[in-house]
């Protein structure tokens, strides 16, 4: 869509109704909503937007530690500043408990609301889940199996100064694993001309 110059810019919404009835985090979530937005400033400003890399696994392995990207890129090589957000429920007015597919609405915009025991320090009952602000690396350990939604924000900075952010809201699967170990038996590291035994244990097929 080619969209003339605006001094003014242009604002864009989307919503929908509702989130999977299956998520564990989300007080209600069969009606609770989504609501995608974009604001496209003043032309003069002259920015692209980052864009995330590949859309995650989303799924994780309950009680394991878990290493999920969420890097993005930025082609006019703005700092961008990674953090873990609450994910945005539709705008005041409820127009999501209304109609599952209502009409644009401008921000300020509700949150979702965290279902007891999770919350924003607690997004899949690990506190310690986090992000590098620097690299989007995302980390945390779920004790417990389920679907679990939560949103990371990458902020963009030119000379010190915010001009822009986009958000990726992710539902997630914590499933039962059975993650394989494997052993080292013999010199490691390994150097030239060296031997050494590998021993692995609870998967089907190795190379």
């Amino acid at each position: 869509v080619n969209l003339p110059n605006n001094p003014n810019g242009y604002y864009i919404s989307w919503h929908r109704c509702c989130r999977n009835a299956g998520i564990a985090n989300v007080n209600a979530p069969g009606s609770s909503g989504y609501v995608f937005y974009a604001e496209i400033p003043n032309p003069v400003l002259q920015n692209s937007t980052p864009v995330f890399s590949k859309y995650p696994d989303a799924y994780m392995c309950a009680g394991y530690d878990n290493i999920d990207n969420f890097v993005a890129s930025d082609p006019d090589g703005d700092s961008l500043v990674y953090s873990l957000t609450v994910p945005l429920d539709c705008a005041t007015n409820n127009i999501c408990n209304i109609n599952p597919a209502p009409g644009p609405a401008p921000a300020p915009y509700t949150t979702i609301p965290w279902q007891a025991p999770y919350s924003f320090t607690n997004i899949m009952g690990d506190p310690a889940m986090a992000v590098n602000s620097k690299t989007g690396i995302v980390t945390t350990k779920p004790p417990t199996q389920g679907k679990f939604v939560f949103c990371v924000r990458v902020e963009e900075f030119r000379g010190g100064v915010k001009i822009g952010e986009i958000r990726r809201d992710v539902q997630y699967a914590v499933l039962p694993c059975q993650i394989p170990s494997v052993n080292i038996t013999g010199p490691n590291p390994l150097c030239l001309g060296q031997t050494t035994t590998l021993t692995a244990a609870g998967g089907t097929n190795y190379i």
